[in-house]
C-alpha cells in the first residue's frame, strides 16, 4: 500500500485549480465556499487561465509563418465576464484580437451586443435559412457557407 506522499500530483491540478490544504481551489478561490455562496451546479471560469490559453495558442500559431486568426467559439462560452475579457487581449484588426465564430443570427447579435466589431466575427452555419440569412447580411459579419445553394441565395442578396 502506497502513502499520500507517494502519488503523484492529481493530474488535473493546475496553477489556479489545485487542491490546498485538502480543499478546491478555482483561481485562488475555495470552491465549496463559492459553492455555498451562489448555490449549485456553479459553473466557475478562471480568466486569467483562459486568456493565457489564448495567448499560448496566438503564440503557437504565429511560429507558423502561416495567416492566421483566433476566433472564440461562442456557443461553447457566452458569459459575459469571458467575453470582456477576450476583448481586452487585443485590438481589433490586429492578430492579437480573438474575434468570434457564431453558429446562429442569435449569437451575432449577442456578440455585436458585448462589443465585438462585426468585422471580426465570422458566421458558420450549416443549412441557413432565408430569414437567418437576412439577418446575418444586416448585420455586416463574415459568412462561411457549405452548400452550393446557400452561395447563390447569398449571391442574390
Amino acid at each position: 500500500m502506497t502513502t499520500p506522499s507517494e502519488h503523484p500530483v492529481d493530474w488535473w491540478q493546475r496553477p489556479g485549480l489545485e487542491a490546498v490544504d485538502g480543499r478546491l481551489t478555482v483561481a485562488g478561490r475555495d470552491a465549496e465556499t463559492l459553492a455555498r455562496e451562489h448555490g449549485v451546479p456553479l459553473f466557475v471560469y478562471d480568466l486569467t487561465h483562459i486568456e493565457e490559453n489564448v495567448r499560448a495558442l496566438q503564440r503557437a500559431m504565429a511560429r507558423t509563418g502561416l495567416p492566421w486568426k483566433v476566433r472564440w467559439a461562442l456557443k461553447a462560452q457566452r458569459e459575459p465576464e469571458v467575453l470582456a475579457r477576450l476583448l481586452r487581449i487585443g485590438a481589433p484588426g490586429t492578430p492579437e484580437f480573438v474575434g468570434l465564430d457564431v453558429c446562429s443570427p442569435g449569437e451575432v447579435e449577442h456578440g455585436l451586443a458585448h462589443g465585438f466589431p462585426a468585422s471580426e466575427i465570422s458566421y458558420t452555419g450549416t443549412n441557413v435559412s432565408d430569414a437567418d440569412l437576412d439577418v446575418i447580411l444586416e448585420r455586416g459579419v463574415h459568412v462561411n457557407l457549405d452548400l452550393l445553394s446557400q452561395i447563390h441565395r447569398y449571391g442574390r442578396r
